[in-house]
C-alpha cells in the first residue's frame, strides 16, 4: 500500500492535532512566564493592575473575532466555493470577506478608542477611585485597542 505523503488520513490528521496541541500548551507556558516577568519586573502595582485591564479587553475581542468564530466559519466556506466556483470567483470572495472584516475592525477599534473611559468604568469599576490608574488604563486601552 502507498502512504500518502499529503498527511490526510488518521494518522495525518493525529500529527496536525498533537502540532497544534503543542503550540497552544507552548503558547499557554510562553504567557504564563510574561505574566510573572511583569509581575517581578513592575511588581504588584496599579501600573501592572492598568496594564493587564487595558491588554485583556482588546485580546478578548481579538480571540473572539479572529481567532473563533470568523475563522472557524470562514475556512470551510472559503474551501468549498473555492472547489465549486473556482479560484478568480474564490478570490473575489475572499476580498469581500477582508473589505468587510476590516470595515467591522476598524469601527470596533475606534469605539474602543472613543468609549476607553466607558469600558474602563465596566470592566474595573474600582480604578475610578483613583484617578492616576484610571488615566493610565484608558491611555494603555486607546493605545492597546488597534491590537484587535
Amino acid at each position: 500500500m502507498i502512504k500518502s505523503r499529503s498527511g490526510s488520513g488518521k494518522g495525518g490528521v493525529a500529527r496536525a492535532a498533537g502540532k497544534i496541541s503543542i503550540a497552544t500548551t507552548c503558547s499557554r507556558v510562553l504567557g504564563f512566564i510574561r505574566d510573572i516577568l511583569l509581575a517581578r519586573i513592575f511588581g504588584a502595582t496599579g501600573l501592572t493592575d492598568a496594564f493587564f485591564v487595558a491588554y485583556r479587553i482588546p485580546n478578548l475581542l481579538r480571540e473572539l473575532f479572529a481567532e473563533g468564530s470568523v475563522s472557524a466559519g470562514y475556512v470551510p466556506v472559503f474551501t468549498e466555493y473555492l472547489s465549486k466556483e473556482g479560484k478568480e470567483e474564490a478570490k473575489k470572495l475572499a476580498g469581500v470577506v477582508l473589505a468587510f472584516l476590516l470595515s467591522v475592525t476598524l469601527i470596533i477599534c475606534l469605539a474602543g478608542i472613543l468609549l476607553a473611559p466607558i469600558i474602563t468604568r465596566i470592566v474595573a469599576p474600582n480604578f475610578v477611585n483613583n484617578p492616576e490608574q484610571f488615566s493610565l488604563t484608558v491611555k494603555l486601552l486607546r493605545i492597546m485597542f488597534p491590537f484587535l
